[in-house]
């Protein structure tokens, strides 16, 4: 199972995240595709400089269109391989070494598996999970996704930009018929904004994310909401509280509240004037 799996990285201006990322996958999986979103020099010279490792393949975008794109770009490639499975990885997480392999493990027990998340492990506490076990949704990060799932589900909405992705091709996922499966010893370590929340009931909902970050959040949930609702009322209300919690602690702990504030007015407008895309100024 591992050689029929294609690693797909998007960065962005990672630097030596990115490479530590890379650098846990290899050995791993049958291939590293790295799709960059136009980064800055000191980036880019980083993953040139993985040009002659074998197994690892660069796609490097001339301007930043967006997490959706660059996945869609990596389903693409891994059909023209012919991959049968995509591992879809964000710059800021490094699997542990074994994380493939234990995913091999729940694979060969339960076949009918397509679709798999590992046990995170956030900001270098200890992964929480005791069992495998069937979960509501998957992050974009070690995301291990059968290919013909695809032809059910449709690719990412490029439309999101960033943000929320995940969630919303969560619900895609289950809508076709598929389960959701967290691997227990499948450990992947995994930053969510920075670290630093303060250790409060409140502060266990808070991320440090900038300002721009805040704008897809708020704008794109209102998009998964629309689009799922019917479906999945209670993912939705689950997901609701939670932004509503994060707009409290935006305001007690966040490092730039006016401008977070400000972000996240502009997204809840160009939701409801049907903008989406990337960000762009009035």
């Amino acid at each position: 199972m591992p050689d029929e799996i294609l690693a797909v990285v998007v960065s962005y201006n990672g630097s030596s995240k990115t490479l530590r990322t890379i650098e846990a996958l290899l050995g791993q999986v049958g291939g590293v595709l790295v799709v960059d979103n136009a980064s800055g020099v000191e980036s880019m010279e980083l993953l040139r400089s993985l040009e002659s490792r074998p197994r690892v393949s660069l796609l490097l975008l001339d301007r930043n269109q967006g997490v959706g794109f660059a996945l869609n770009q990596a389903i693409r490639i891994a059909r023209e391989r012919g991959f049968h499975w995509l591992l879809t990885m964000d710059q800021d997480s490094v699997a542990d070494g074994a994380m493939i392999d234990e995913f091999r493990v729940a694979v060969s027990r339960h076949p009918e598996w397509a679709c798999l998340t590992p046990n995170l492990a956030l900001h270098g506490a200890a992964a929480q999970g005791r069992r495998d076990e069937p979960v509501d949704y998957a992050i974009t990060s070690g995301n291990l996704v059968r290919m013909d799932i695809f032809d059910k589900t449709g690719p990412y909405d490029e439309a999101m930009f960033v943000d929320q992705l995940d969630f919303d091709f969560s619900l895609r996922v289950r809508k076709a018929g598929f389960g959701i499966y967290r691997v227990a010893n499948a450990i992947l370590i995994h930053e969510l904004g920075d670290a630093g929340a303060p250790r409060t009931f409140l502060g266990r909902f808070h991320t440090f994310h900038s300002p721009l970050r805040r704008y897809y959040s708020y704008r794109n949930y209102l998009h998964l909401a629309k689009r799922h609702v019917r479906d999945f009322p209670g993912f939705v209300a689950k997901l609701a509280v939670v932004h509503a919690l994060l707009l409290v602690t935006i305001v007690i702990y966040g490092r730039d509240r006016a401008r977070s504030l400000l972000f996240i007015a502009r997204g809840v407008r160009d939701f409801f004037r049907h903008r989406m895309g990337p960000y762009r100024e009035a």
